[in-house]
This record gives C-alpha cells, sequence and structure tokens, in this order.
C-alpha cells in the first residue's frame, strides 16, 4: 500500500521525519515537471538517494529544495546501494543550513532585512553542529529506552531520561559558549508547579542523580495506580525539564530561520521521547 500526496501539503522535512519515526524499509518517490528522485529508508534512516547524476546525501540536499511536486511513499523489498551515512536530522539540518548559506534573511518582527556577520554565522555553525552531536547522544538514550517499552520496568524509563538531562546540562556547563547557563535548579522549581513529584529529585553540580530517581519509584507505592501516577508526572517532568534546556539553548542562534528549523527538530524528538514513555506497561 502506498501513499501518494502534494509536497505543498506535506512537505520534504515533514515525510522523512514520519518515514524514519515509523523506522520502516521504504522507497520516497517524487516527482516535479520532468524531474525525478528517490529516497530509501531503513532501520529509521536514510541510506540511499538519487536524483538525475546525484547520490547520496548531495541528492537530498538538493530535493530539499523543492517545495512543489508529487510525492509517492511505498514499501521495499530491496535497497539498490547504500551511499548514506549520516543520521537523518543531520542531512535535514545541513540541508536547511546549505539553502541559507549567502542569502539575506527577513526578521519576522522587522520589515527591514537583517544580515549576520561573519562572526555571527560562523558562531550558529559551531553551536549547530555541537547540537547535532548532543542530539545524536541523546537520540542513542531515546532508542535504549525503546527497547524497554513492553517490559514491565518503567524505572528504566525514568533512569535514562534522568540520564539525558545529565547529557544536556553537562554539554550547557562544558561546550555551550553561553557564559552564563541556566540552573539545574532553577528549571526544576519552575517544572515542579506543572509536576510536583520533580520537586523529589536530588541533584548537585547541576546534575541529576539517576539511582536516587529508581529508588524514589521503587519505594513509591505497591498500589499500580499509584506507580502509574508517580511515572507519569516524574517522566513528563523530566521531558518539560528537556524541552526548557533546548528553548534556552536555540534562542541563542543569531539566525533566525535556523533557529526555527532547530525548534522543529526539538519538538520532533520530544513528540517521540513522549511516544516512547506512553508506551510503557505496569
Amino acid at each position: 500500500m502506498s501513499i501518494k500526496g502534494d509536497l505543498q501539503d506535506m512537505n520534504l522535512p515533514s515525510l522523512v521525519q514520519m518515514v524514519c519515526t515509523d523506522r520502516r524499509r521504504a522507497a520516497l518517490l517524487l516527482s516535479r515537471d520532468h524531474e525525478k528522485g528517490v529516497l530509501f529508508f531503513e532501520n529509521g534512516e536514510i541510506v540511499h538517494a538519487q536524483i538525475g547524476k546525484l547520490e547520496g546525501k548531495e541528492a537530498v540536499y538538493h530535493l530539499l529544495q523543492w517545495t512543489d511536486g508529487t510525492f509517492n511513499l511505498g514499501k521495499q523489498s530491496r535497497i539498490p546501494r547504500y551511499t548514506i551515512n549520516e543520521p537523518w536530522r543531520y542531512l535535514m539540518l545541513e540541508g536547511m543550513k546549505q539553502m541559507d548559506e549567502g542569502n539575506l534573511e527577513s526578521d519576522t518582527a522587522v520589515s527591514t532585512p537583517k544580515v549576520l556577520t561573519r562572526a555571527q554565522k560562523k558562531a550558529d555553525e559551531i553551536l549547530g553542529y555541537q547540537l547535532i552531536n548532543l542530539l545524536s547522544n541523546l537520540e542513542f538514550s531515546r532508542a535504549e529506552m525503546g527497547e524497554w517499552q513492553n517490559r514491565k520496568r518503567p524505572y528504566i524509563a525514568l533512569q535514562t531520561l534522568a540520564s539525558m538531562i545529565n547529557q544536556i546540562t553537562t554539554f550547557t556547563d562544558k561546550e555551550w559558549a553561553e557564559p552564563t547557563p541556566l540552573p539545574l535548579k532553577q528549571i526544576i522549581t519552575q517544572v515542579e508547579e506543572k509536576y510536583p513529584s520533580i520537586r523529589l529529585l536530588q541533584h548537585s553540580q547541576n546534575r541529576v542523580h539517576p539511582d536516587v530517581v529508581v529508588t524514589l519509584y521503587r519505594n513509591w507505592s505497591a498500589k499500580k495506580a499509584a506507580r502509574r501516577q508517580m511515572f507519569s508526572g516524574m517522566a513528563r517532568g523530566f521531558i518539560e525539564i528537556m524541552d526548557i534546556y533546548a528553548e534556552h539553548i536555540i534562542s541563542s542562534f543569531h539566525s533566525k530561520k535556523i533557529a526555527q528549523q532547530w525548534r522543529e527538530t526539538s519538538r520532533s524528538f520530544i513528540k517521540e521521547v513522549t511516544a516512547v514513555i506512553d508506551k510503557f506497561k505496569f
């Protein structure tokens, strides 16, 4: 069974996200006027792309420029070639960055076009690559957490979420150029109003203690409903903390367009983490 549509109704980055999240082996055929391109997917990644003489990631970057045309998504039993090793999120962000290079960008709040300085462009590029590395590590943790989603061990999810928070705070403390990182204590205070169980977290030196989170869950209550409620509040509190940190980091981009692209990527990742959490059983 295939899915057909128009790129003006559903753009290519959204299609890629949908197919990669589903993790099926598939082929996405793209057509525009007399041009035809194809993306091949396997295990949640783009593994090959071709349009005309272009292959691999250069073909992906070319196809990302299409704002019109049609698509046809179907199952694929065989991948003709493997020409791409980069994660799909990297390909999307790098492709959109290339589209922006050398162009004037308009600030949506101001009618006068804004031109970034060379130093600002360089700073955005460095932050972008740092975030790609961070996101790759977080993706690995999310996938690892998902392996347990059909088992009755929700504490594994809480432990992994705590470790993901620590990856983010390590990034803000050691790699990010921001001189005044947002303190974890301040974010926890903000989040606990919505998710009270978060106030039980023990933290020091801007880090959460994952083992303490596991102990809290195990000692919480023998009643299934109470454990489920505690798990839900704690897990969603962790996700809220990740979301706040993401916005804080993304807001330091000089390019509003690049910042918006990263916001969309962040929302996609948060949505995937939430989907994994929702599948845990008690």
